[in-house]
């Protein structure tokens, strides 16, 4: 969204004032109330760090879910926040450029994917990736042998969007 872009912008570019106000701090090329600004604002150095460790996480997590799906067969069938665990390794934790590890747990629900339905899920995802219209995407879905109580094409096809558009 427009707003957490900016937000991105506004912690990017004040680290990247603090950065260089500490440097120019080293040679005394600044004024000693900049200094200060600078060593107050020190964290956003760490948070933009860890804004572009979330994306990256974020990537991992999806990485690591469609292997899963497409080349295991086997996957967690409930991937919720709390069956992902973010652990900082305590020596390198006052590091800036230190990143947390992802662990993930909880594997009590299962579900195993014959090649066949892979293939299915995976034209599933490429109808509402590409754009395709409704009824495509809805056919899709009834090929999976997914079924509702209208047989709503409209109905499935936007649940498929949810659950599958960027």
């Amino acid at each position: 969204s427009l707003v957490r872009l900016a937000r991105r912008i506004m912690v990017w570019s004040t680290a990247t004032s603090v950065k260089t106000i500490q440097s120019a701090a080293f040679y005394n090329l600044v004024p000693s109330t900049w200094e200060e600004w600078a060593n107050e604002r020190q964290n956003a150095i760490t948070h933009a760090a860890q804004m572009n460790w979330t994306q990256d996480a974020v990537h991992a997590l999806l990485d690591v879910h469609g292997h899963q799906i497409f080349n295991l067969g086997l996957f967690n069938a409930d991937p919720h926040p709390g069956n992902i665990l973010v652990v900082q390794d305590p020596e390198l934790q006052h590091v800036s450029t230190s990143h947390p590890k992802i662990g993930l747990i909880d594997y009590g629900q299962c579900k195993r994917l014959t090649p066949h339905e892979r293939v299915k899920v995976a034209k599933l995802i490429l109808s509402i990736a590409d754009k395709e219209p409704d009824e495509v995407i809805a056919n899709h879905f009834r090929d999976m042998g997914i079924q509702t109580k209208n047989d709503s094409t409209r109905f499935l096809a936007e649940f498929g969007r949810l659950m599958f558009d960027s």
